[in-house]
């Protein structure tokens, strides 16, 4: 095998953690809310989005009690609410729009949520994403300004967009986990972290990357004034990437 072959093959391998993470699909919705409360099966033009059904949201509405067991995409408008909000069992995509509340967003023990958060805003107080709860951050953004990120036995994951999450404040324990995939664009801003408080996570395990926890914590991440990055793929990649491609096309074209 040649130079150039093995470096190709080296720039393959290199980017296919990359390649070979697995996008995150949003459903196709079966139901559209068209009333004024989510919870209402007669303000949706096909019943309320349980079991199999995914509801989908595109205008302003308030954010009422009784969420359970819930699938919604959401694409545009502006969900508010002033009062703290259990979300037990909900499934949520947010792919536009925002969700504002100025108190919680909260688990039920026993039955965890998940809210993918692949656009648009969200900001509350507190966010409670415990118990197996999953709060995925592709693109997008998450403030949580008063309070915490209280995620005991929870899980927060950045996929490969360039999501953020900033908080006031962090509560986990050894059941949580705050996962990087390899790749991700995404930063975490936990006020007045120092590298050491983040490191710390990563030697208990509660901060991984790509799902583990092999090698160090400088080896995977940076820190600049609180906020949490994964390190950048070196230079040098990028430089084979450029050859590489490079040699790709002359070899294509000598063929013609």
């Amino acid at each position: 095998m040649n130079m150039k072959m093995k470096c190709l093959l080296l720039l393959i391998g290199a980017f296919s953690h990359v390649a070979n993470a697995a996008p995150i699909v949003v459903p196709t919705t079966t139901t559209t809310f068209t009333g004024s409360n989510i919870t209402e099966a007669d303000d949706w033009n096909n019943g309320l989005p349980t079991g199999t059904e995914v509801g989908l949201i595109n205008i302003d509405t308030n954010i009422p009690s009784g969420l359970a067991d819930l699938t919604f995409v959401q694409t545009a408008g502006n969900l508010t609410t002033g009062f703290n909000r259990t979300l037990g069992g909900m499934t949520w995509y947010l792919t536009g729009g925002s969700i504002a509340s100025t108190a919680n967003l909260q688990h039920v023990s026993g039955n965890p949520f998940e809210i993918y958060v692949l656009g648009g805003s969200i900001s509350a107080n507190q966010i409670r994403n415990r118990d197996g709860s999953l709060l995925y951050i592709e693109s997008g953004s998450v403030t949580i300004s008063g309070s915490t990120l209280n995620m005991n036995g929870g899980f927060t994951t950045f996929g490969l967009g360039n999501g953020t999450l900033t908080a006031d404040g962090l509560s986990s324990d050894g059941d949580s986990r705050i996962n990087f995939l390899a790749g991700s664009g995404g930063a975490l801003t936990i006020a007045g972290f120092a590298s050491s408080n983040y490191e710390t996570l990563w030697n208990q395990g509660r901060l991984q990357f790509d799902g583990g926890n092999t090698g160090t914590f400088s080896d995977h991440f940076q820190v600049s004034d609180s906020t949490l990055t994964v390190i950048p793929e070196p230079s040098t990649l990028v430089l084979l990437g450029i050859t590489g491609l490079a040699w790709v096309v002359n070899q294509r074209r000598r063929r013609k």
